[in-house]
Protein backbone atom coordinates (compact mmCIF):
# COMPACT_ATOMS: atom_id res chain seq x y z
CA UNK A 1 0.00 0.00 0.00
CA UNK A 2 1.18 3.42 -0.90
CA UNK A 3 0.80 6.30 1.62
CA UNK A 4 -0.97 8.63 -1.17
CA UNK A 5 -3.90 6.32 -0.87
CA UNK A 6 -4.48 7.63 2.83
CA UNK A 7 -3.94 11.07 2.92
CA UNK A 8 -1.81 13.40 4.07
CA UNK A 9 -1.27 11.99 7.91
CA UNK A 10 0.39 8.78 6.36
CA UNK A 11 2.51 10.39 3.95
CA UNK A 12 3.35 12.58 7.31
CA UNK A 13 4.28 9.76 9.88
CA UNK A 14 5.51 7.75 6.59
CA UNK A 15 8.27 10.46 5.88
CA UNK A 16 9.30 10.07 9.64
CA UNK A 17 8.94 5.58 10.04
CA UNK A 18 7.96 3.04 7.59
CA UNK A 19 4.44 2.44 8.61
CA UNK A 20 3.43 -1.26 8.34
CA UNK A 21 0.17 -2.55 6.97
CA UNK A 22 -1.30 -2.65 10.45
CA UNK A 23 -0.21 0.49 11.58
CA UNK A 24 -1.75 2.28 8.25
CA UNK A 25 -5.23 0.40 8.90
CA UNK A 26 -4.74 2.10 12.91
CA UNK A 27 -4.34 5.58 10.88
CA UNK A 28 -7.37 4.86 8.58
CA UNK A 29 -9.61 3.66 11.56
CA UNK A 30 -9.33 7.18 12.66
CA UNK A 31 -10.16 8.80 9.17
CA UNK A 32 -13.88 7.54 8.98
CA UNK A 33 -15.96 11.18 10.07
CA UNK A 34 -15.02 13.75 7.42
CA UNK A 35 -16.03 17.07 8.87
CA UNK A 36 -15.73 20.12 7.28
CA UNK A 37 -15.49 23.92 8.12
CA UNK A 38 -15.82 27.35 6.45
CA UNK A 39 -12.87 30.07 6.18
CA UNK A 40 -12.60 31.90 9.66
CA UNK A 41 -14.79 28.81 11.49
CA UNK A 42 -13.43 28.21 15.53
CA UNK A 43 -12.84 24.70 15.76
CA UNK A 44 -12.65 25.14 19.52
CA UNK A 45 -11.71 28.25 22.09
CA UNK A 46 -9.75 28.46 25.02
CA UNK A 47 -11.45 27.00 27.83
CA UNK A 48 -13.77 24.63 25.86
CA UNK A 49 -14.32 21.51 26.21
CA UNK A 50 -12.18 19.44 24.05
CA UNK A 51 -14.76 16.25 22.68
CA UNK A 52 -13.36 15.30 19.34
CA UNK A 53 -9.85 15.21 17.98
CA UNK A 54 -9.33 15.93 14.23
CA UNK A 55 -6.67 14.47 11.76
CA UNK A 56 -6.42 17.61 9.12
CA UNK A 57 -6.94 16.07 5.69
CA UNK A 58 -7.32 19.68 3.49
CA UNK A 59 -6.67 23.26 4.40
CA UNK A 60 -4.80 25.29 7.31
CA UNK A 61 -6.24 26.49 10.04
CA UNK A 62 -4.01 28.50 13.27
CA UNK A 63 -3.84 27.91 16.74
CA UNK A 64 -3.65 30.88 18.76
CA UNK A 65 -4.17 32.58 22.36
CA UNK A 66 -5.85 35.38 23.08
CA UNK A 67 -4.00 38.22 25.19
CA UNK A 68 -5.20 40.74 27.64
CA UNK A 69 -5.71 43.51 25.72
CA UNK A 70 -7.53 41.61 23.13
CA UNK A 71 -4.84 40.86 20.64
CA UNK A 72 -4.46 37.20 18.98
CA UNK A 73 -0.47 35.51 19.45
CA UNK A 74 -0.62 32.68 16.86
CA UNK A 75 0.93 29.97 18.35
CA UNK A 76 1.79 27.72 15.08
CA UNK A 77 -0.06 26.52 11.85
CA UNK A 78 -2.14 23.37 11.72
CA UNK A 79 -1.39 21.69 7.92
CA UNK A 80 -3.09 18.16 6.50
CA UNK A 81 -1.63 15.84 8.62
CA UNK A 82 -1.76 17.42 11.64
CA UNK A 83 -3.15 16.66 14.56
CA UNK A 84 -5.97 18.95 16.50
CA UNK A 85 -7.08 18.35 20.02
CA UNK A 86 -4.64 15.42 20.32
CA UNK A 87 -4.14 15.66 23.91
CA UNK A 88 -8.22 15.57 24.43
CA UNK A 89 -8.03 12.26 26.06
CA UNK A 90 -5.86 13.58 29.04
CA UNK A 91 -7.02 17.13 28.61
CA UNK A 92 -10.01 18.44 29.60
CA UNK A 93 -9.84 21.82 27.95
CA UNK A 94 -8.29 23.65 25.55
CA UNK A 95 -5.47 25.74 26.63
CA UNK A 96 -5.44 27.83 23.48
CA UNK A 97 -7.55 28.60 20.73
CA UNK A 98 -7.93 27.03 16.77
CA UNK A 99 -9.49 28.99 13.54
CA UNK A 100 -9.33 28.05 10.24
CA UNK A 101 -7.80 29.88 7.72
CA UNK A 102 -9.17 28.42 4.57
CA UNK A 103 -12.15 25.67 4.27
CA UNK A 104 -11.10 22.51 6.46
CA UNK A 105 -11.79 19.41 5.91
CA UNK A 106 -10.88 17.33 8.72
CA UNK A 107 -11.85 13.22 9.73
CA UNK A 108 -13.00 13.45 13.63
CA UNK A 109 -13.19 11.12 16.51
CA UNK A 110 -13.13 10.34 19.99
CA UNK A 111 -10.07 11.69 21.85
CA UNK A 112 -10.03 7.87 23.77
CA UNK A 113 -9.55 6.16 20.64
CA UNK A 114 -5.77 7.79 20.22
CA UNK A 115 -5.46 5.90 23.50
CA UNK A 116 -6.61 2.78 21.47
CA UNK A 117 -4.32 3.27 18.62
CA UNK A 118 -1.21 3.70 20.69
CA UNK A 119 -1.73 0.37 22.91
CA UNK A 120 -2.92 -1.26 19.49
CA UNK A 121 0.29 0.62 17.19
CA UNK A 122 2.83 0.97 19.76
CA UNK A 123 5.28 2.02 17.58
CA UNK A 124 3.08 4.67 15.71
CA UNK A 125 2.23 6.25 19.23
CA UNK A 126 5.62 6.63 19.73
CA UNK A 127 5.93 8.35 16.06
CA UNK A 128 2.59 10.97 17.19
CA UNK A 129 3.91 11.89 19.93
CA UNK A 130 7.37 12.73 18.46
CA UNK A 131 5.78 14.65 15.94
CA UNK A 132 4.17 16.42 18.93
CA UNK A 133 7.28 16.86 20.62
CA UNK A 134 8.54 18.00 17.72
CA UNK A 135 5.67 20.88 17.39
CA UNK A 136 6.49 21.82 21.01
CA UNK A 137 10.53 22.43 20.42
CA UNK A 138 9.54 24.87 17.40
CA UNK A 139 7.05 26.31 19.76
CA UNK A 140 9.94 27.10 22.61
CA UNK A 141 12.37 28.43 20.46
CA UNK A 142 9.00 30.60 19.01
CA UNK A 143 8.92 32.22 22.61
CA UNK A 144 12.78 33.06 22.48
CA UNK A 145 12.48 35.10 19.05
CA UNK A 146 9.06 36.89 19.78
CA UNK A 147 9.90 40.44 20.80
CA UNK A 148 13.12 39.95 19.13
CA UNK A 149 11.29 40.23 15.28
CA UNK A 150 8.85 42.30 13.85
CA UNK A 151 5.58 40.03 13.09
CA UNK A 152 6.91 40.27 9.37
CA UNK A 153 9.74 38.24 10.05
CA UNK A 154 8.25 35.95 12.64
CA UNK A 155 5.80 34.95 9.72
CA UNK A 156 8.64 34.22 7.27
CA UNK A 157 10.27 32.19 9.75
CA UNK A 158 7.33 30.39 10.29
CA UNK A 159 6.56 29.47 6.57
CA UNK A 160 10.17 28.56 6.03
CA UNK A 161 9.99 25.81 8.93
CA UNK A 162 6.72 24.73 7.34
CA UNK A 163 7.64 24.33 3.91
CA UNK A 164 9.17 21.08 4.06
CA UNK A 165 6.78 19.54 6.75
CA UNK A 166 4.40 20.74 3.47
CA UNK A 167 5.95 18.72 1.20
CA UNK A 168 6.49 15.58 2.99
CA UNK A 169 2.90 15.29 3.02
CA UNK A 170 2.00 16.99 -0.16
CA UNK A 171 0.52 20.12 1.07
CA UNK A 172 0.80 23.73 -0.49
CA UNK A 173 3.13 25.86 1.06
CA UNK A 174 1.96 29.22 -0.05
Amino acid sequence: MTAMLHGPVVRKLGALIDLSNEEIACLDSLQTDNRTFDKYSTLYGEGDELDLTHVVRDGWAMRYKMLSDGRRQILNFVLPGDFIGLYGSLIETADHSVETLTRLQTFAFAPQRILEVFGKCPRLGAAIAWTAGREEAILAEQVVHIGRRSAFERTATCRRRRKPSCAERGADAA
